[in-house]
Protein backbone atom coordinates (compact mmCIF):
# COMPACT_ATOMS: atom_id res chain seq x y z
CA UNK A 1 0.00 0.00 0.00
CA UNK A 2 2.86 2.41 0.76
CA UNK A 3 4.19 1.85 -2.77
CA UNK A 4 0.83 2.90 -4.27
CA UNK A 5 0.79 5.98 -2.03
CA UNK A 6 4.27 6.95 -3.21
CA UNK A 7 3.50 6.42 -6.90
CA UNK A 8 0.20 8.27 -7.11
CA UNK A 9 -0.11 11.39 -9.23
CA UNK A 10 -3.24 12.41 -7.35
CA UNK A 11 -3.43 14.12 -4.01
CA UNK A 12 -0.11 15.99 -4.14
CA UNK A 13 -1.28 18.38 -1.42
CA UNK A 14 -2.29 15.46 0.79
CA UNK A 15 1.07 13.80 0.22
CA UNK A 16 2.90 16.95 1.34
CA UNK A 17 1.20 16.71 4.72
CA UNK A 18 1.16 12.91 4.93
CA UNK A 19 4.21 11.46 3.11
CA UNK A 20 3.54 8.00 4.54
CA UNK A 21 0.21 6.29 4.71
CA UNK A 22 -0.62 5.28 8.24
CA UNK A 23 -2.37 5.91 11.51
CA UNK A 24 -1.19 9.52 11.65
CA UNK A 25 -3.85 10.52 9.12
CA UNK A 26 -6.64 9.70 11.54
CA UNK A 27 -4.94 10.61 14.78
CA UNK A 28 -3.08 13.84 13.97
CA UNK A 29 -6.16 15.83 13.01
CA UNK A 30 -9.35 15.46 15.00
CA UNK A 31 -11.32 17.88 12.84
CA UNK A 32 -12.69 16.73 9.50
CA UNK A 33 -12.84 20.39 8.47
CA UNK A 34 -9.07 20.75 8.89
CA UNK A 35 -8.52 17.61 6.82
CA UNK A 36 -10.89 18.83 4.10
CA UNK A 37 -9.13 22.18 3.84
CA UNK A 38 -5.65 20.64 3.85
CA UNK A 39 -6.54 18.26 1.04
CA UNK A 40 -8.31 20.90 -1.05
CA UNK A 41 -11.72 19.28 -0.59
CA UNK A 42 -13.27 21.87 1.68
CA UNK A 43 -15.62 24.69 0.90
CA UNK A 44 -13.12 26.21 -1.55
CA UNK A 45 -14.46 27.74 -4.76
CA UNK A 46 -11.98 25.98 -7.07
CA UNK A 47 -13.11 22.61 -5.70
CA UNK A 48 -16.80 23.45 -5.85
CA UNK A 49 -16.38 24.74 -9.40
CA UNK A 50 -14.59 21.54 -10.45
CA UNK A 51 -17.59 19.60 -9.15
CA UNK A 52 -19.88 21.91 -11.18
CA UNK A 53 -21.60 23.07 -7.99
CA UNK A 54 -20.87 26.76 -8.66
CA UNK A 55 -20.30 28.75 -11.83
CA UNK A 56 -16.92 30.33 -11.11
CA UNK A 57 -13.78 29.43 -9.16
CA UNK A 58 -12.93 33.13 -8.66
CA UNK A 59 -12.34 34.30 -5.11
CA UNK A 60 -14.70 37.01 -3.83
CA UNK A 61 -11.60 39.22 -3.35
CA UNK A 62 -11.40 39.44 -7.19
CA UNK A 63 -7.66 38.70 -7.20
CA UNK A 64 -7.51 35.15 -8.51
CA UNK A 65 -8.91 31.66 -8.33
CA UNK A 66 -9.82 30.63 -4.81
CA UNK A 67 -7.44 27.77 -4.05
CA UNK A 68 -5.83 26.71 -0.79
CA UNK A 69 -2.63 28.53 -1.75
CA UNK A 70 -4.56 31.66 -2.70
CA UNK A 71 -6.41 31.71 0.62
CA UNK A 72 -3.25 31.02 2.60
CA UNK A 73 -0.86 33.44 0.92
CA UNK A 74 -2.64 35.94 -1.35
CA UNK A 75 -6.31 36.57 -0.58
CA UNK A 76 -6.83 40.26 0.18
CA UNK A 77 -9.80 39.40 2.41
CA UNK A 78 -7.59 37.37 4.77
CA UNK A 79 -4.66 39.80 4.94
CA UNK A 80 -5.39 40.78 8.55
CA UNK A 81 -5.51 37.12 9.66
CA UNK A 82 -2.13 36.44 8.02
CA UNK A 83 -0.55 39.45 9.75
CA UNK A 84 -1.65 38.14 13.16
CA UNK A 85 0.30 34.94 12.62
Amino acid sequence: MQRQWGETTKGSITEEFFPKRGKQIGSEFKSTNVTKIMTGHGNIRSYLHRLKMIGSPECPCNHGTQTLDHLTFQCKMLKTEREVL
